[in-house]
């Protein structure tokens, strides 16, 4: 498929078809990057998308979680002033 590049501000675009977004299972952001002259444009996952399914299937193999970095740093302001 051939698509027109289109000025957009200083910079320049192209709109991707819906079909090729359902396709490639974009929805909101990609990420792009560049291989041997070539532009790459992928469906950006969130971060931490998955995460949680990691951290119980750790559990689940017998990994257990650390302890709470912050644990007995307490000062007095988070003692006596701070309310959740």
């Amino acid at each position: 498929m051939i698509v027109k590049v289109q000025r957009i501000g200083n910079s320049k675009g192209i709109i991707l078809p819906k079909q090729i977004m359902k396709m490639c299972s974009i929805q909101e952001e990609v990420s792009i990057s560049v291989e041997d002259n070539h532009i790459i444009i992928t469906s950006a996952d969130k971060p931490r998308a998955k995460w949680e399914e990691q951290f119980k299937a750790a559990i689940a193999k017998g990994d257990k979680p650390e302890k709470d970095f912050s644990e007995g740093m307490e000062n007095d302001f988070d003692k006596n002033e701070w309310t959740w």
